[in-house]
Order: C-alpha cells, then sequence, then structure tokens
C-alpha cells in the first residue's frame, strides 16, 4: 500500500507532467530514430530510500550535471562536458568527496558520431576539471563503437590493456527488434510496453546507458499524458545513468 507522502508526490508530478511535451509519443512514432529532447528529466526520488537526483542542462538543452544527495559506485555524480560543436566529449563520474570514480573522453568521426572512447578510474575533480590523483593506479580502457543506420550502438569492442598481461578485447553486440527495442543475443525475449522510453528524452541519456530502445522493459506504474514514465514499480530493469528507478518518481519539465 502506497504511503500518504508517496502518493502526494506522485498526484503532483503526473499532474505537472501531464501538461509538457504533448506530443512526444507521436514524434516518437513517426521518427523511431530520434528522441524527443523538449522533454528534460528534472529529477528522480527514488521512495525506496528517498534518494533524490537532480538534473541539470545548459542553454542548448544538453544535460551538463547530475547529482545525488548520496553518492555511490550505483549512482555516481554526473559532470558532461561539450565542444563548440555541441559534441560530448567527457563524461565525468565522481562521488560527493570530489573522487573520480570514471573519466571518459570521447573521439568522433566525420559524420560526429563516436567512434572511440578512453575511460580512465582515477583523479579528483577540482573545480570542474580532473586533476591526477597521486595514489591511484591510472587503470583505463578503451572502447570502439560502431551503428546501425539509425544510429543506434551496434557493436561496442572494448579493451583491457593490464587483464590478462598484455591485455584482452571483448566485443558485445546489441540487437533491435522490428519495434525499435533491444532483445537479448542469447534469444531469451524480453517484454517492453507501448509507451516511451526515458532515455529518449536526450541523446546522451541514450549512449551512456547504451539503452536505444523506443519503448520500456516491463511496464512502468504510470505515465504522464506525454507517454513518458513518471513512476516505476517494483522491477530493477529500468535504470537511467545506472541508477536503479525501482519505485522512483519522475519530474519533467517541457
Amino acid at each position: 500500500m502506497q504511503s500518504k507522502p508517496l502518493q502526494l508526490l506522485l498526484s503532483v508530478c503526473i499532474l505537472a507532467c501531464s501538461q509538457a511535451c504533448n506530443k512526444a509519443k507521436d514524434y516518437v512514432e513517426e521518427n523511431p530514430d530520434r528522441v524527443v529532447d523538449g522533454c528534460q528529466v528534472q529529477k528522480i526520488t527514488t521512495t525506496k530510500d528517498w534518494l533524490i537526483a537532480d538534473y541539470k542542462y545548459n542553454r542548448n538543452g544538453d544535460p551538463v550535471s547530475v547529482t545525488y544527495d548520496f553518492t555511490s559506485t550505483e549512482t555516481p555524480n554526473f559532470l558532461f562536458k561539450y565542444d563548440k560543436k555541441h559534441r560530448l566529449v567527457q563524461c565525468i563520474e565522481y562521488f560527493n568527496q570530489g573522487n573520480v570514480f570514471l573519466w571518459s573522453k570521447y573521439f568522433y568521426d566525420e559524420n560526429d558520431m563516436i567512434v572511440s572512447d578512453s575511460t580512465f578510474a582515477t583523479g579528483l575533480l577540482v573545480n570542474g576539471q580532473v586533476e591526477a590523483d597521486p595514489d591511484a593506479d591510472g587503470y583505463y580502457e578503451t572502447r570502439v563503437y560502431t551503428y546501425d543506420s539509425k544510429k543506434r550502438i551496434s557493436t561496442i569492442t572494448t579493451h583491457y590493456p593490464y587483464e590478462p598481461p598484455g591485455g584482452d578485447y571483448n566485443t558485445q553486440e546489441f540487437i533491435y527488434d522490428a519495434n525499435g527495442n533491444r532483445q537479448d543475443d542469447s534469444g531469451t525475449p524480453i517484454v517492453y510496453d507501448s509507451k516511451i522510453n526515458i532515455h529518449r528524452t536526450h541523446r546522451v541519456f541514450m549512449f551512456i546507458d547504451r539503452q536505444y530502445s523506443v519503448n520500456n522493459p516491463v511496464t512502468v506504474a504510470s505515465y504522464n499524458s506525454s507517454h513518458l514514465p513518471v513512476a516505476f514499480g517494483l522491477s530493477e530493469q529500468n535504470r537511467l545513468l545506472k541508477a536503479n528507478l525501482q519505485n522512483a518518481v519522475v519530474t519533467y519539465k517541457g
């Protein structure tokens, strides 16, 4: 049974969100390879722990930060940096104490698609910049990306320079069904709803989580009038920027 605070929070969120980005579902259905970045995720509250994530955007509508009141390896803060062409060039995951969890730098081809990255597990965040941590071992990985005709990731090949000694490579394949939803390469079907996946609110979210699906895996508890999820149920399959959306409530602006 939902508590009164949860019911009140959910009711306020649904009322506020129902006014916004009303044409989102039509847009995605007509343009399955596009995003609805006019609908911005502003805040996520997980009612299990009352953990709060605040999302901030720049004047171009691109996310610049996601901050939590409590950070962990599952819910690090995010800092996004862009170049003059508004392309994502750095993603910094860090803890509230300033220690960097992961620091990724992205490289593009002539079509402005990310084709490779380097990810470091080291550093300290000082005034928005990553500085070397003298006590860290400097571990890093590199990745190479390929895409399909709809600009969705189709393969990721990761190079682990130190594991085992001499390095190792692993290639992950991404398979999508006729509805534009990712399926497990093992052949085990994943069930989706018919609404808009929360990652579709911005391409950065889609890329970071490798989640290009049009719809949400398993049914969400409730949606706004734009068919975006505003409350998630008990399932742990839905995540955004690594954070588990179990029993989460989402506030949008748009």
